[in-house]
């Protein structure tokens, strides 16, 4: 599968003790068959603040966008080159003011 950045799809990748089909987010160009991307948890008991994770809000206006479907962060911890072949499927993608906020803490 061929991402663009900033798109979330599902990957099968393991995270933590967790080893399901999760979501991730690309964040940079696919090269040589692999990407860099972010993994996405909606394990909130784990979340660590702003400062390593970027929360992601149902009540934001841009949320829906994405796919997901209920509040998560993307672990800025966790980021792992996979390669495209490990990309299952599409969500959506981060926009508007929420991929605003996005590129500007990444």
């Amino acid at each position: 599968m061929v991402s663009k950045v900033f798109e979330i799809y599902d990957a099968r990748v393991p995270y933590r003790e967790c080893k399901d089909t999760r979501p991730v987010i690309a964040i940079e160009p696919p090269s040589g068959g692999k990407v860099a991307v972010a993994l996405i948890s909606g394990a909130l008991e784990l979340y660590r603040g702003p400062v390593v994770h970027f929360r992601l809000d149902p009540s934001h206006p841009d949320f829906a966008a994405t796919g997901l479907k209920k509040e998560c962060y993307i672990a800025g911890d966790e980021i792992q080159n996979l390669n495209t072949d490990r990309l299952t499927r599409r969500r959506g993608q981060l926009q508007g003011s929420l991929l605003e906020s996005f590129e500007d803490w990444i």
